[in-house]
């Protein structure tokens, strides 16, 4: 049996006012529920793997073959706990280390 492939994206979230871990994954996992059904968020598996609030940047983890469709899930999130939102991937990475060894990464998240 074969092993189930992950991948990591970063992503950063836009919103009027400061969101908090829960309220994120939980508009994430409605968004996906709501484009691709009970099947496609079983197939993906995203996860918020961390969350920080002061740059407003989450690591999220989904299974290698849905992050396409994470990706256009989190470009259709507009509004999070009734406030305007927007996510964005700044990075996707097959593991976590790679992200953490960016730049980009150093200043903001992690």
């Amino acid at each position: 049996m074969k092993r189930r492939g992950w991948r990591y994206l970063l992503v950063k979230i836009v919103a009027n006012r400061a969101l908090t871990k829960k309220a994120f994954s939980e508009s994430l996992a409605a968004s996906v529920e709501h484009l691709f059904g009970h099947i496609g968020l079983a197939e993906m598996s995203p996860r918020v793997i961390s969350y920080d609030q002061e740059y407003s940047t989450a690591l999220v983890k989904c299974s290698r073959e849905g992050v396409q469709k994470l990706r256009a899930t989190l470009a259709l999130i507009t509004e999070i706990e009734n406030s305007p939102a927007a996510a964005f991937v700044l990075r996707a990475s097959g593991t976590i280390r790679a992200l953490r060894q960016r730049p980009l990464i150093k200043k903001c998240f992690l």
